[in-house]
């Protein structure tokens, strides 16, 4: 697929004013934005670092409220078995400054959505982390100079483990950036019922916890595109379907938060995963739409 705004810019005012009328004529109203570091200057620019800035110079961006992405990956040190120690002191000190910096140029800002009155950030693939969490959160949180709400990473297809469960109290709300699974089967199961009886141990497990549970929804997933390379075979592909995302927006209502009242849509504009809403040149803006009749009027 291709955007209807064909190979644009991230960081030109009118793609982000376009961006965000697209977005809030349909529902859409809470950005979550990722962050891979900070904005070295123009012989080492972080991309994602500069779109925020782009976005918050943009006139008519307050209109949007937007929250950091933290991406876990691509910020902290990773041990040899695929998780992210927290008693690593570089993991320590990394988390503090970064949300220091949030602090001095993003949590400020009229428009970053605030829960509760604290500041909201994602923690991608928090899952993954280990040792005295608590601890290296807390730090993170004294370094931002104000208590923040935090949303984990968690919601799978497989029920919380004991040690989930420790781990989501932690948190002030949970959810999963993508609940696509590189299964074989993945487009002959039933993808929204396998889904779905996830979300239901899950939002067992964060009610225990006092913890806020938030669905997720996603149209399709296909990154071939940066998978099939040598000595890397590519994902199974989760075909776009619009019969099974309306079915899955509609369940997904079952499982917000009185409170929060949210879900998580994944995604916007990740386009080298096509879990796209952004209007496409061959399907235009159907799946804005769907969430528009399905979602925005709930």
């Amino acid at each position: 697929m291709d955007p209807v705004l064909g190979n644009y810019d991230g960081t030109d005012s009118e793609v982000i004013q376009q961006h965000i009328d697209w977005s809030l004529d349909h529902g859409l109203n809470w950005w979550w934005m990722s962050w891979w570091g900070r904005d070295e200057g123009p012989e080492n620019t972080n991309s994602s670092d500069k779109m925020i800035r782009s976005f918050l110079e943009t006139e008519g961006a307050d209109r949007m409220p937007f929250s950091i992405l933290y991406e876990s990956t691509g910020l902290l040190e990773w041990t040899d078995d695929g998780t992210v120690d927290l008693d690593d002191p570089e993991n320590r000190s990394r988390l503090r400054d970064h949300f220091e910096y949030f602090a001095e140029n993003f949590f400020d800002q009229p428009n970053y959505r605030r829960i509760d009155g604290k500041p909201a950030v994602f923690m991608y693939v928090s899952r993954t982390y280990t040792g005295d969490i608590e601890a290296a959160l807390s730090e993170a949180k004294e370094a931002a100079g104000e208590d923040l709400y935090l949303i984990g990473d968690f919601v799978d297809w497989e029920p919380p483990s004991d040690d989930d469960r420790e781990a989501i109290r932690h948190y002030d709300a949970i959810t999963t950036y993508n609940s696509y699974k590189p299964r074989e089967d993945i487009d002959e199961i039933d993808f929204v019922d396998r889904v779905v009886s996830g979300f239901e141990e899950w939002q067992a497990a964060a009610d225990e916890q006092n913890v806020a549970f938030i669905p997720e929804v996603i149209p399709g997933f296909d990154d071939t595109e940066i998978t099939h390379v040598p000595d890397r075979p590519a994902h199974p592909v989760l075909s776009r379907d619009e019969d099974r995302f309306v079915d899955m927006c509609e369940r997904a209502l079952e499982y917000r938060d009185e409170t929060l009242n949210a879900v998580f849509l994944t995604s916007f504009n990740e386009w080298f995963e096509n879990s796209v809403v952004e209007p496409s040149e061959s399907e235009g803006t159907k799946y804005l739409e769907i969430l528009r009749d399905v979602l925005s009027n709930e």
